[in-house]
């Protein structure tokens, strides 16, 4: 009985995600994007590393209005999709708001390499906007 529970405990943890929320973000954006109706600039980060690796990353994304000021309360979400594969992720990420026009978005699971878009709309008040920037993944 205790290895039948040991085993389970080993399962359950290789089936975690191996990337940890990381705050630290590099200086140059990965890549930017407008807002379909040029109301927003957007800036993507990735840590632990740019581009993201496939064992999963923590994504920064920064809003900025045309004149290049922070925007902050924005209902930002974000689904992570493979269009040549036609499919998207098993986790959905959680974001979180960390002001001065900074969200952070954990867990970013982009299991597959290859092209991702991240398909973004961002509310603020009844105005709804989209962005679809696209991640290469090694």
């Amino acid at each position: 009985m205790r290895l039948l529970a040991l085993f389970c405990l080993l399962a359950l943890a290789a089936c975690e995600t191996t990337a940890v929320a990381d705050s630290t973000f590099p200086a140059a954006a990965l890549t930017t994007g407008t807002t379909d109706d040029t109301l927003y600039q957007i800036e993507i980060r990735t840590a632990p590393t740019q581009p993201p690796p496939r064992a999963g990353a923590t994504l920064d994304v920064h809003i900025a209005d045309a004149a290049g000021h922070d925007v902050d309360g924005v209902t930002l979400e974000i689904v992570p999709w493979m269009a040549a594969m036609n499919h998207g992720t098993q986790v959905d990420p959680v974001i979180t708001p960390q002001g001065k026009g900074h969200y952070t978005c954990y867990p970013l699971e982009l299991f597959m390499a290859g092209t991702w878009q991240l398909r973004m709309k961002l509310k603020k008040g009844t105005r709804e906007s989209h962005v679809v920037p696209t991640v290469d993944v090694p």
